[in-house]
Parts: structure tokens; sequence; C-alpha cells
């Protein structure tokens, strides 16, 4: 074999073994980078799908604030609006108050008012309280009384009905009608507070 023909198959051998080589080291290259990007999809995926998770968390938090938020601000209307309503309507009573004390049954409500307290004061001293507002039928009472209670004119806040204190027994009856409304007006509220509970 002659020189030109050895190096030809140097040549050959040569260029055949790093085809090899190249082609075996570019298959290893490319299933390095499948491997790296299946890993690195991989950790892209882990990360997407932990960032949902967090967003939905924090939407669902701010979801639930905001809910809670808008809830309280309906409460406090609802109850603006009750407090309203519920004033509106004790005016009105007030109102109707004052119309009654311009009737006869009136008069009779303080007289039948008056026997109950002067049966249950069997005959001892009675302090009767009466709104100023009222004096003008003061001797007719004091007549009911047989002129045995004393009569003290009062202002009240909401004028209407008497009291009476009995100091031999140490009782004072209310039938005013200031100390009928703001009961009233307690039982009402009371009752409004438990229908909110039980609604919630």
């Amino acid at each position: 074999m002659t020189i030109e023909e050895k190096l030809e198959n140097f040549r050959n051998i040569s260029l055949k073994t790093a085809t090899e080589i190249s082609s075996k080291d570019l298959s290893d290259f490319q299933a390095g980078q499948e491997k790296a990007f299946a890993e690195h999809q991989e950790s892209a995926m882990r990360r997407r799908d932990q960032m949902i998770a967090r967003e939905t968390n924090e939407c669902r938090i701010q979801s639930n604030k905001e809910l809670v938020s808008e809830q309280l601000a309906c409460r406090k209307k609802l109850s603006d609006a009750e407090e309203e309503l519920t004033e509106e309507l004790f005016a009105l009573v007030k109102e109707r108050l004052c119309e009654f004390r311009k009737t006869a049954g009136y008069t009779a409500y303080l007289q039948n008012a008056l026997a109950q307290i002067m049966e249950y004061g069997a005959g001892g001293d009675i302090a009767v309280e009466i709104d100023e507002t009222d004096k003008h039928l003061v001797p007719d009472l004091a007549k009911l009384t047989g002129n045995k209670a004393a009569f003290n004119l009062v202002k009240e806040k909401v004028p209407g009905g008497l009291r009476a204190i009995i100091p031999g027994k140490n009782i004072m009856i209310d039938r005013s009608f200031e100390q009928k409304l703001e009961e009233l007006h307690e039982s009402f509220r009371l009752e409004m507070k438990l229908n909110q509970t039980d609604k919630r």
C-alpha cells in the first residue's frame, strides 16, 4: 500500500470516527437538552400551579373581606332604616296620645287609674303627680278621691297619665304615658333585635 493510499485510508477512518463521535455527542447533547427542557417545563408548571393556587386564595380572601364589608354596610343601612322607622312610629304614637288626651276616654282612663290607686292605698295618704297641662282635670279628680289625695303638677317629656306615691306603703304607682311609652319603646327595640338575631 502506497503512502497516498495509507493517507486516504487514515483520512477515511478519521472522518468515520469523528462522524461517529460527533453523532454520539450530538445525540447526548439533544438528550440532555430534552431532559433539561422537560425538567424546566415541569418546574414551570409547578410554579404556575402554585401561583394559581396563591392567587385564587388571595382572591377568595379579598372576596370574603369585600363580602363581609358589604354585609356590615347593609346591616348598618338596615339598622339605620329600622331606627328611623321606629322613631317615626313613636312620633306618630305621641301624636295619637296627644289626640287621645282631648277625648272623654282620657278622662275615663285617669279616673280608672285613680280609683285603682285609691283602692290600693286603702285610705292612707296619697300624693298624685299629674302633668301640668292636665291641671284643668284636677278638681274633678280630687272629688273622685274625696279630696283625700294631694295633687302636684309636674312637667313631663311625654305628657299624660299620672303617678301616685303611697308613703305608708313605700310604693310608687306609675300610670304616666311617659313610662308606658318608654316601656313600649324598649320592648319594641328588643323585639326588633331578637328578630334580627333569628334571621342571621
